[in-house]
């Protein structure tokens, strides 16, 4: 699993990725962190400051239930050459459970 949290997302992979074959078959799942400027951008599109001021007391008082609503999933397989990239949903799904030390393990044929 690799993890990335970034000031604008957090990003999280699982899967496996082949280097002898350069093949992928990884899910990718992206949670964007909505802040401030979500509750500035609703006042803004509506034209009332009031609606922004309540966003973001909301996001205050709820916590970021809005961050998972506009998160989602991506499934990456295929050769690095052409991915095939396909959404997966809307709503990104817990994480699945890490794959066991016997399915992690790269085969690599020996050595002549």
């Amino acid at each position: 699993k690799f993890i990335i949290a970034g000031s604008v997302a957090d990003v999280s992979m699982t899967g496996e990725v082949s280097l002898p074959s350069e093949q992928t078959n990884m899910l990718i799942t992206v949670v964007p962190k909505l802040d401030s400027s979500f509750a500035i951008g609703a006042g803004v599109a509506t034209a009332n400051p009031l609606v922004g001021v309540v966003v973001f007391a909301l996001q205050k008082l709820i916590g970021h239930p809005l961050d998972k609503a506009f998160g989602y999933q991506l499934a990456v397989t295929g050769s690095w050459d052409d991915p095939k990239v396909d959404k997966v949903s809307g709503e990104p799904a817990p994480p699945p459970p890490p794959p066991s030390a016997a399915a992690s393990a790269v085969n690599v044929p020996p050595q002549k």
